[in-house]
């Protein structure tokens, strides 16, 4: 039978200890079992070397050696174990300049985040947390490991940190913590693309993704988070769609809020997003949603809802309306809307008509050209919108009508 992440990590903490190293999970698994939340991964810190690490299990990864890391394979699932360490110079606010490896637990929980983070337990249950991470869990309290602008000069990232734990957890940030966000939000800027990005996508994810745009905001942060440091506006005024972003669940929905608060103009979409780093999906679904957003008449009629519909893509129009809803204050009566016409559709896609293009081109002599896209899109919103029957002889018919109105 297979075994658990879980179990796989205590087998993996039980074997270090019987070697003579103590070991304990720690970090994010700790704190998710601590919240009845199932742990994304696990992770152990153990007083055993790398080198020693490798040696007692088969299978192993190198994952970084020079920071005692190393990737730990059993039954299918990946530990990642690190040898206690303390860290010192954060010269480009990210990375330390000199790792130094320790025999002491509470020196390697000391260097860490926030105190929710720095809670270790070992295979038998027993805790370990001389921060009191443990009475930060109880009182929902998101808090540095000792002095907070000490922690972030260390990793600036961490700032953002704050803001996405306390968002996921619905925690608030203790009063110190937040006061030195604002004090180093200007060391952001050495913070890589990539990294902004990822903590905004775990935002997403959250059940209240608007509190931590707010949080963000009110800190004054866009003007030092990479790439927003460069756009157009940097979100200075709290939006009232904030308050009222209940219906938006989508991660192309909250990438296009963003933008919307950065005021970032629509024609100017793709581009902003592509600095993100994300993948040229993300960037099309994205823009697509924020023109769609600000496109939509306050009242449309069903065969042009249709058309959009067909157009578009049902997922695409149906966020867009939402964002319009929210962005602009436009009826909420128009979401039902759309979704009534959705269900009315008799095809959805080119693929359902009786004919295709190699049909028309059979029995009209004329090259291929716009006016055969033309042609099919216009007998597919007939077809849709049950103007004509979708019947091949009608089709054809209809076919060559409507291409000699096409160039």
């Amino acid at each position: 039978m297979t075994c658990s992440a879980y179990e796989v990590a205590l087998c993996v903490l039980h074997t270090l200890e019987k070697a003579g190293y103590p070991a304990y999970l720690v970090g994010g698994c700790v704190r998710d079992r601590l919240l009845q939340k199932e742990p994304v991964d696990y992770d152990i810190t153990t007083r055993a070397h790398p080198e020693k690490v490798m040696e007692l299990f088969t299978h192993t990864i190198p994952t970084g050696l020079a920071h005692g890391t190393v990737t730990v394979l059993m039954d299918g699932h990946a530990i990642e174990v690190t040898t206690f360490r303390t860290e010192e110079g954060y010269s480009d606010h990210r990375r330390p300049d000199r790792v130094t490896f320790v025999t002491d637990l509470t020196a390697d929980l000391a260097r860490r985040d926030f105190t929710i983070n720095a809670i270790a337990e070992d295979c038998r249950g027993e805790r370990f947390d001389p921060f009191e991470g443990q009475a930060d869990l109880a009182s929902r309290v998101i808090r540095t490991v000792g002095e907070a602008s000490a922690r972030f000069q260390e990793d600036a990232l961490r700032m953002v940190r704050a803001i996405r734990f306390a968002t996921q957890l619905d925690f608030v940030i203790e009063t110190k913590t937040r006061s030195a966000i604002a004090h180093n939000g200007s060391l952001l800027h050495t913070v890589a693309v990539e990294r902004v990005t990822r903590e905004l996508e775990k935002m997403w994810g959250s059940a209240q993704p608007a509190h931590g745009l707010k949080a963000i905001t009110e800190l004054g942060l866009w003007n030092h988070l990479p790439p927003m440091n460069s756009w157009e506006g940097k979100g200075k005024d709290l939006p009232v769609w904030m308050v009222s972003v209940n219906s938006i669940t989508s991660p192309y929905q909250w990438w296009a809020l963003l933008l919307s608060l950065l005021q970032v103009p629509v024609e100017h979409a793709d581009k902003r997003m592509r600095q993100l780093r994300v993948n040229h999906k993300v960037v099309q679904e994205v823009a697509l949603r924020y023109q769609l957003a600000y496109s939509f008449p306050a009242a449309i009629t069903e065969r042009r809802g249709k058309k959009l519909l067909l157009t578009h893509g049902v997922s695409a129009v149906l966020e867009g309306c939402e964002l319009a809803i929210v962005l602009r204050q436009l009826p909420s009566s128009l979401y039902p809307s759309f979704q009534r016409w959705k269900d009315e559709l008799v095809v959805t896609h080119l693929s359902q008509l009786e004919i295709n293009g190699g049909c028309l081109r059979s029995i009209i002599p004329r090259p291929p050209g716009p006016w055969l896209g033309n042609t099919l899109d216009e007998l597919l919103l007939r077809v849709a919108c049950a103007e004509i029957p979708n019947e091949r002889e009608y089709l054809l018919k209809e076919g060559i009508r409507l291409a000699k109105t096409y160039s």
